[in-house]
């Protein structure tokens, strides 16, 4: 038995080759649809969103408003943006939403924004009641493209375009996301 098996073994190995040139059997060509696919893969640009001005503003006594202007650098429409933002004051101290209470306030705005479009200052009022924040940050935002789709980009996914170096307290191990 063992020896039938040694034999068709040697068989195909002697055959195979000669099959592969003559062109009648082929072998598949995942390797090559592999490569092709990581190397279109690294090509390709990463979606973000690009923030171009990040601001706090005081409306009243108790009565801290969020500026932000960004444009939608991903490659689909967006219905609605929502961005995690998180804020302190000058000792580095969360100063806590308005609304909730919570340490993240949630900022939302509605599209339709096209890929490549940018919003203009875009102004929440009534995001925090502490009028001793130094700055805020994004965390994060969740976006709801217009085939319905969600997708929540994390802060490496928002690009800061900003003028000017941002407080020490507001900014990331990985760059600067938040404004004064």
């Amino acid at each position: 038995m063992i020896t039938k098996i040694i034999t068709m073994q040697n068989a195909l190995k002697l055959t195979l080759p000669a099959l592969l040139l003559s062109g009648c059997i082929s072998l598949p060509e995942t390797t090559e649809r592999l490569a092709t696919e990581e190397s279109t893969a690294a090509i390709q640009p990463q979606k973000k969103l690009v923030i171009h001005h990040l601001q706090s503003a005081f409306i009243a006594d108790k009565n801290v408003a969020a500026i932000i202007d960004f444009s939608n650098q991903t490659d689909r429409g967006l219905d609605y943006v929502m961005f995690k933002t998180i804020a302190f004051d000058s000792d580095g101290r969360v100063i806590p939403a308005m609304l909730s209470g919570d340490d993240h306030a949630y900022l939302r705005i509605a599209g339709p924004l096209s890929p490549n479009h940018r919003t203009g200052d875009q102004l929440w009022d009534k995001v925090w009641a502490d009028s001793a924040i130094s700055c805020f940050r994004i965390e994060g935002a969740e976006l709801i493209f217009s085939d319905s789709s969600v997708e929540d980009f994390a802060y490496d996914q928002i690009e800061m375009q900003l003028p000017t170096l941002q407080p020490a307290v507001c900014q990331h191990d990985q760059g600067a996301l938040a404004s004064n």
